[in-house]
This record gives structure tokens, C-alpha cells and sequence, in this order.
């Protein structure tokens, strides 16, 4: 399979906007609209072989998804219940469903909460011995400090992992177990038929040759995974459909929970928010829908917590007659900045949590100062932030050339850091004096961030968490172009994935920027985010 960016660029514009006649409106399976799910199946395999380089062809096997200010007026319109642009699916025939055997889904002894969190195993983040939900966290802190009941249910994890019982807040679950056993229930299911969709064999075909005739990705594999979305989303519905709760949030809802709970509070007139995680700009597919109708789809969110106004601007331009609600709550690494090094959190974080959290903070500042490299203050501290599997010919040499006063951090993507892959073996070779690769990989991205100068990448969302830490960035990869907006990209300076154009493109942003307003944020004020996000439910 090609790696050429022009290829990608290609197949994304192609299915970005659906069906030249805008068939895939009409496209649905037991009452669910299927579009969103087809859509982020093959523009994510895409994305993987293309930019990624990972050997992907053929795929048959269904693939288990894992993937502060606040306006206050969506805020509130968010824990209302939902209007009528945000319709709720249609009725269909649950004769199907009323003979299955479904699984317990955990909930706190004390009922549905008020708030209902769904997260993910790669957000939870160790800090000492405690455990934060990255994206979910500071925003259960806000709803808690002004008296709003909250739990959060990870997928990925048990119910007695160590990530569960040592989770910075209460009523944190791991709901692995039961999650595998809804989706084994897709089995009893009828099979999807894409091909019968109006329009679907001639818009598929014409993609096909579009790409060459390469396939990357099969129809049996996209019917696989909207089977198993079906079977999630009426899990969720017949969990809460006598006791909803009043909002719910998610991250990285395009995978199997997130399509699945989206489908399910619509239908119970609950609003959903997915809060965001990474890049979400104009190229990344769950975060454009320039031909999206006005009831928008049962499988997506009806609201997206966002980092700054420019995601915010990027969403209302391209989400065609759409009109989600969105919301700017800030960076969440650095919502949690606000939690620890302020030490700006509500009293409902319990204390030995937090002060185990900030002291592993210090520990992890320890281990970096222990290397040395940070005795020179003027020396320059790079983060090479990594892609799965990605191929570091050109290290050796960038290595060689680059100048004695930098130091290079090599942080592995979170897809890495559960299995000894060759990428992780070859960076632990590449370890040296200057050079540091397991530190930091393995703790938290805000540790990291405050001590590092630039920024040195593919196209990876880190380069937005640095953004809101003042921090710059060079990007070695064409696709940058596509993942960043306008905005961002003129933040990110893209040169060629040379050794010697990579070092000279650093020297010129570090000495183009001013690396003294990193770290110029303040705090945030959580019991006002609170209010501004519950105002309505009272």
C-alpha cells in the first residue's frame, strides 16, 4: 500500500462528504443511523497505512474500538433536555433484542448518577498511585463541587484493576468484562447489508478506484463493527431507559461505546458530549460533517467540549446545517495542571489523592533533574512525540548533527505502551546521555511539557496540548497540513523529513519564538465551571 499523502488526501476529501447525491443520510441498520460508523472505519484504516505506515491490506477481523473557560449558554443548554434539532432515533421492532441475556452494567450503589462518564483504558493516566481519567476528571470535579452526582465507566479496564481501585475520584468502574459479553451478543443480530443501501455499491466502488483498486479495508469489516455498535447502543439504552441520567459525557466517541451511547441518550432525549482529546480540526473525520443535516445523526454526539475558540470555529463552519452545541472548557492536561500544581480542585478530590498526585509530580520532576539534562538552563529540551510503528531511518543521523546543547525526550504514542513492539526496542537502543526515552514515555504529558522547548513531530496532537502551553512546534510530515486547521498550522512549522532540514528548521523556530510565555495560563476556577456548566438543572 502507498504511502503517499496525496493518496490519503484523496480518499478522505472522497468520503468526507458522503454520497455525491447525499444517499448515506438514508443509510441505517435496526433503526441506527450508519453513516458515521462507515465513515470513521474507513477513513481510520486509511489514516493508519497512510500516515501511521503500518502494513494493513486486507482486514476481516472486527476491531474493538478503544481510540478553562466555558460558555456558559451551551453549558446550559447541555444538562436540558434535548431540542428538537437533536431528534431521537426512530422506533424499530425490539423483538430481537427481548430474548437476549444482557450483561450488568456497573453503577454506584447509590443509583444513575446525575452525570454519566464513558471512558477510555489510553486516557487513564498514573500519577503515583493514583489514577486520573484524563478527559473526564476535571470535568466531574466541576460538576461535584457544586453538588452534582457523577460516575465514570471505562471500557478496557477490569473491575479490579489497579487503574479502578486506586482512581483519583469515587465511582470509578472498569466495565470490561461486560462490554466484551454485549458485544458477543452482535452474533444474534442479522447481518448488515451495505450493499443494499441506496446508493452504497456505486459510491464504494467508485472509492476503490479512486485508491487504485487497493483495498485496505472490507465491506464484511465495516458490517462487523455496525453490528457491534447496534448491540453496544441498546445495551446502554435498556441500562438507563427507566432512569436516565441527566447528561453524559465520552471521549473519542467514534469507536464502538461512543457511536453506541450517542444512539442510546438520543433516543432517551439526554444530551451527550464527547470532550475532546486530540487534534479535532477540519482533517480529522469526526470532527467535519460539511454535509450533515440539520437532525444531524443518531450515532454522533449532540455537543462537543472543546479546547479553544479555534476548534470551536472550525466546528460551526463545518458541520453543514448542523448546529451542535460546543463548548470551550480549555486544555484538559492543563484543567489538570490546574488540579495538582495549583492545587486549585474542589475538597470532593480526596486529599491523600492529591497529595499523592503532586508528590509523584515532584518525584517525576526528581527523576529528570537525577539524568542531569536539566542543570543547563541553557540547554533546549526537544520532544520527539511518535507514531505506532513509525520507522526513525532518519534518527542516526539527526543525531549526529544536531547541535550538543539540545536534548531530546522520545515520548512513545499511547498505542505503544502496552506491548514490547519494535518501535519501543528501537528507541530504548537510541537511549544515551542527551537522550531519554523511557522517563518520557511513561509519565504524564504535563510533566513533560514543562520542561520542554519545542515540540518535533509527524502530525501528533501533541502539538495542540503544547499550543496551550506556549510552546512550538516543528512537524517533519505533509500531513500536518491535513490534521491542523489554518490556525494551527501557521503555529507549526512543516519542513521536509530531513535530518538536516529537521535540525535547521528547529534552530529557526526556537530562535523565532518566545519560549518565556510558556506556562503563562492561570488557573481554573472549578466551582465556576461547575456553575456555568449546571446552571439549567436546577
Amino acid at each position: 500500500m502507498s504511502t503517499d499523502n496525496s493518496l490519503f488526501d484523496t480518499l478522505y476529501k472522497y468520503v468526507n462528504v458522503g454520497h455525491p447525491k447525499g444517499y448515506e443520510k438514508s443509510w441505517s441498520y435496526l433503526g441506527m443511523d450508519i453513516w458515521p460508523v462507515v465513515k470513521s472505519q474507513i477513513v481510520m484504516r486509511g489514516s493508519n497505512i497512510f500516515f501511521a505506515g503500518r502494513n494493513m491490506t486486507l482486514i476481516k477481523d472486527p476491531v474493538e474500538a478503544e481510540a478553562p473557560k466555558a460558555s456558559s449558554g451551551f453549558f446550559n443548554r447541555f444538562f436540558v433536555k434535548a431540542k428538537e434539532e437533536y431528534p431521537a432515533p426512530p422506533e424499530v421492532d425490539n423483538g430481537i433484542f427481548d430474548e437476549m441475556v444482557w450483561p450488568e452494567f456497573p453503577l454506584p450503589e447509590g443509583g444513575v448518577p446525575d452525570v454519566l462518564a464513558l471512558g477510555y483504558a489510553t486516557n487513564h493516566k498514573k500519577f503515583g498511585e493514583t489514577y486520573f481519567q484524563l478527559c473526564m476528571d476535571p470535568c466531574r470535579l466541576a460538576l461535584e463541587t457544586v453538588g452534582y452526582t457523577t460516575a465514570c465507566c471505562i471500557a478496557g479496564l477490569s473491575a479490579d484493576a489497579d487503574g479502578v481501585e486506586n482512581a483519583a475520584l469515587d465511582d470509578t468502574f472498569g466495565i470490561d468484562a461486560e462490554f466484551r459479553a454485549a458485544r458477543r451478543l452482535s452474533s444474534q443480530l442479522p447481518d448488515v447489508n451495505l450493499m443494499g443501501c441506496k446508493g452504497f455499491a456505486q459510491w464504494w466502488d467508485d472509492l476503490d478506484a479512486l485508491l487504485g483498486r487497493q483495498k485496505f479495508v472490507t465491506i464484511e469489516h465495516i458490517e462487523n463493527v455496525i453490528k457491534q455498535t447496534r448491540i453496544t447502543a441498546e445495551w446502554i439504552y435498556r441500562t438507563f431507559k427507566d432512569e436516565p441520567p441527566k447528561a453524559v459525557l465520552v471521549a473519542a466517541y467514534y469507536g464502538l461505546m461512543g457511536h453506541g451511547a450517542s444512539w442510546a441518550f438520543r433516543k432517551l432525549n439526554v444530551n451527550i458530549a464527547d470532550i475532546q482529546h486530540g487534534v479535532a480540526g477540519p482533517g480529522h473525520h469526526a470532527y467535519s460533517w460539511p454535509n450533515a443535516p440539520k437532525e444531524s445523526y443518531t450515532t454522533l454526539p449532540t455537543h462537543f467540549f472543546l479546547w479553544s475558540d479555534i476548534e470551536k470555529r472550525n466546528m460551526i463552519t463545518g458541520s453543514g446545517d448542523w448546529k451542535p452545541g460546543l463548548v470551550v472548557i480549555g486544555n484538559i492536561w492543563r484543567l489538570l495542571d490546574d488540579i495538582l500544581a495549583y492545587q486549585t480542585a474542589p475538597d470532593v478530590l480526596v486529599q491523600e489523592h492529591r497529595m499523592s498526585a503532586v508528590g509523584s509530580i515532584d518525584a517525576f520532576k526528581r527523576q529528570f533533574r537525577a539524568t542531569g539534562l536539566l542543570d543547563d538552563p541553557e540547554k533546549k529540551n526537544i520532544l520527539l512525540a511518535l507514531h505506532p510503528d513509525e520507522t526513525l531511518e532518519w534518527f542516526p543521523r539527526f543525531k549526529k548533527i544536531m547541535p550538543d546543547e539540545w536534548n531530546i525526550f522520545i515520548r512513545l504514542h499511547p498505542g505503544e505502551y502496552n506491548k514490547a513492539g519494535k518501535l519501543e526496542a528501537r528507541c530504548a537502543a537510541l537511549e544515551t546521555e542527551n537522550i531519554l526515552v523511557d522517563l518520557p514515555t511513561h509519565i504524564p504529558l504535563n510533566v513533560v511539557l514543562n520542561e520542554t522547548d519545542i515540540i518535533l513531530t509527524k502530525y501528533s496532537s501533541v502539538a495542540q496540548d503544547a499550543m496551550a502551553y506556549g510552546i512550538p512546534t516543528v512537524a517533519y510530515s505533509e500531513a500536518a497540513t491535513h490534521f491542523f486547521g489554518p490556525v494551527e498550522i501557521s503555529q507549526v512549522k512543516v519542513v521536509l523529513p530531513s535530518p538536516d532540514i529537521m535540525v535547521a528548521g528547529i534552530k529557526q523556530r526556537l530562535s523565532a519564538y518566545a519560549t518565556d510565555q510558556i506556562r503563562s495560563q492561570g488557573s481554573c476556577d472549578f466551582e465556576e465551571l461547575g456553575n456555568a456548566i449546571t446552571k439549567s438543572m436546577v
